[in-house]
């Protein structure tokens, strides 16, 4: 009887010890989260970099191949018992938590996001906008860099100025060859083709061109942040007693041009059409319009001064203006 009482009760000793005898899983976060992280966004044009420079202070990075970053200045909360903490400013505020030693979850606006420890990258260099150059005896060589379009060409236009005369001829390229470490890249147009080298840990940004014979350096300006992203639409202009023009861009930049103008030798009213391309960099507020084939059209080529590519300046969403004939007219959208 003795017996029967004392096995389960020594079966229950046997049970507890054993289940206290079970190591205790202790779950632990990093003292730490100081450093740079990184993650991706889905998207092969943009990625996300997460800069914390102490306890209390981090920056939250976008990037794009095609721009320069969008740089966020944040608080940050951090507690390291519960691996829980945040990132804040005046916009908003950024959950996250610290899943590893090397990973923290971010809660962003399309979902969940895993950054990893990462190596702080050397600064971007972004050529998109305008660069002008010093001037020399009034004279000065400006360059308009693009966003790369559907082909992933870089186009350009150089800009031949004489600020005294104000005049200036210009000409579209392309951009070829541009390493990021290096700062070297190539141009090739019908005012400058050549190496040209860009100068770094400065700023802004400036160009040096190593094939030119006078000692211009090109300085980037400042980039313009509300401009109108597309020129898609119609844009006439009536020039008294010299023509009346009507440019019509279409989504993909492709244009054509009408017009109506008085034949300066013969007097004779002439009306025509002609097809161009429009480059547009929002960065810039400036362009080019390249007209196709119009050698076969004269009278337009006289009065565009004979050349094919007319840069213009947008002034608003409504507005662009250009120089025709020493006149600075304006396009205005209907």
């Amino acid at each position: 009887m003795l017996n029967r009482r004392i096995i389960p009760f020594m079966a229950l000793i046997v049970a507890i010890v054993a289940t206290s005898c079970k190591p205790t899983t202790v779950t632990t976060y990093p003292e730490s989260i100081v450093g740079y992280w990184e993650a991706s966004s889905g998207d092969i044009n943009k990625w996300y970099g997460l800069d914390i420079t102490d306890a209390h202070t981090a920056t939250f990075i976008t990037y794009y191949s095609q721009k320069d970053p969008e740089i966020q200045e944040k608080n940050l909360t951090y507690d390291a018992t519960t691996g829980k903490g945040h990132i804040s400013n005046s916009e908003g505020v950024i959950r996250l938590r610290a899943t590893t030693d090397s990973t923290l979850a971010l809660t962003l606006e399309q979902g969940t996001v895993i950054f990893y420890r990462g190596i702080r990258p050397k600064p971007f260099i972004n050529l998109t906008g305008i660069w002008k150059s010093n001037r020399i005896d009034d004279m000065g060589l400006d360059i308009i860099v693009y966003p790369k379009d559907a082909k992933e060409t870089v186009n350009v236009t150089v800009i031949e100025a004489d600020d005294a005369a104000k005049f200036h001829v210009s000409a579209m390229g392309t951009l070829t060859s541009f390493n990021q470490e290096t700062g070297d890249a190539f141009i090739t147009s019908g005012l400058y083709t050549g190496k040209i080298h860009i100068i770094t840990g400065i700023d802004p940004l400036s160009m040096t061109l190593a094939e030119s014979d006078k000692m211009y350096v090109l300085t980037k300006q400042a980039k313009v942040t509300d401009a109108p992203a597309s020129l898609e639409g119609t844009w006439p202009v009536s020039i008294p007693a010299v023509a009346s023009i009507t440019v019509t861009v279409a989504k993909d930049n492709n244009c054509t041009m009408d017009y109506a103008m008085v034949d300066p030798i013969t007097m004779t009213p002439l009306t025509g059409t002609i097809e161009g391309t429009i480059y547009y960099c929002p960065a810039a507020t400036m362009g080019a319009i390249h007209l196709h084939n119009i050698d076969k059209q004269p009278q337009l080529a006289e009065l565009l001064s004979e050349h094919a590519c007319k840069i213009f300046q947008v002034d608003s969403e409504n507005e662009i203006t250009a120089i025709i004939r020493g006149m600075e007219v304006t396009f205005k959208k209907k």
